[in-house]
């Protein structure tokens, strides 16, 4: 059993043992700052350098500023360079210092005249030379840390020189990705790509099949039955009236028989003309039979009261 829940411990406890861990870093980085004046320079230099680059390893802690410990501790080493007379190296702390605090936050006047004077002249030299765009292209939605400072947005302008991108898929376990971007021309543009990282182990898509007819659900009927019987008897009821008018159609009303030339008035009657009638009554009763055929017959086969079996409508008209 203790082998099955390990995986699944690691993964709940992972987050506040990093947390444990920055806790941890940030402590050691409060010390080296609080006994940076009372152990000798080089020791305190070490200390600083150690517990910057420790708490530099956390990307998931970052905020959108620096936490004011870690702009002291970047002030203390640029005055500690001064103090053993290594310009270079100060100018190399004060420049890291102004990449990583871009509002200008630390707290250089608090350390005397010669690092807020250096300060003054490194960011002027810095932005006399240029700033270049870092861009961000990230596959998915993404986090992303650039030296320590968490972005909002992912096109940042910056003064030039060398900086620590971190990446990594947003609201995931996933290990952030570590980049190093170098601007080394005014108006250069930086772009980095993010990938997928789980691109290969998404399933592909797949279409649901669709859901078979359910058996015991009968088709619908085009019209009801009864509709469809009542349209056979109407359209035979007209075919026979049509057959009826045209049979009588030119005979006389009294004999029921064709006119001769000895026909009088009298012996013959009125001569019916239901030539139109007839003719109507016959087409329309015969659409209105075969439609209601039709329609019976599909329904009929559809519903399975007549499945496998023609349907056969005969009409015999003598005239």
């Amino acid at each position: 059993m203790a082998h099955l829940l390990a995986p699944l411990l690691a993964l709940v406890l992972a987050p506040a043992s990093e947390r444990a861990n920055y806790e941890e870093a940030q402590a050691q980085l409060s010390d080296a700052v609080a006994n940076a004046t009372s152990v000798a320079h080089d020791e305190a230099l070490a200390a600083l350098e150690a517990a910057l680059e420790e708490v530099s390893g956390y990307p998931g802690e970052a905020t959108a500023e620096l936490p004011e410990t870690e702009l002291r501790a970047m002030v203390i080493l640029v005055r500690l360079h001064l103090a053993e007379g290594d310009d270079a190296q100060a100018r190399a702390a004060m420049d890291a210092l102004i990449r990583r605090d871009p509002n200008q936050r630390a707290p250089v006047q608090s350390f005397g005249r010669a690092v807020a004077e250096l300060h003054a002249e490194r960011l002027a030299a810095l932005e006399k030379s240029g700033r270049g765009t870092l861009v961000v292209e990230c596959e998915v939605a993404c986090e992303i840390v650039l030296e320590g400072r968490r972005l909002e947005g992912r096109e940042q302008p910056l003064l030039l020189g060398t900086y620590a991108l971190w990446v990594r898929a947003q609201g995931s376990e996933l290990p952030w990705e570590r980049r190093e971007v170098s601007l080394e021309q005014a108006d250069a543009v930086a772009e980095v790509r993010y990938e997928d990282p789980l691109a290969g182990q998404k399933p592909e898509h797949v279409e649901a099949p669709s859901e078979p007819l359910d058996r015991g659900e009968k088709p619908k009927r085009l019209l009801p039955r009864g509709v469809e019987i009542a349209g056979l008897a109407a359209g035979v009821g007209m075919v026979v009236a049509g057959a009826v008018l045209l049979s009588f159609d030119g005979k006389c009303s009294v004999t029921k028989e064709p006119p001769t030339d000895d026909s009088t008035a009298d012996s013959c009657g009125n001569i019916y003309e239901s030539t139109v009638a007839g003719a109507t009554l016959l087409g329309v009763g015969g659409g209105v039979l075969f439609v209601s055929g039709l329609t019976l017959a599909v329904d009929e086969v559809r519903v399975g009261r007549a499945r496998g079996r023609q349907v056969s409508l005969g009409l015999t008209l003598r005239f």
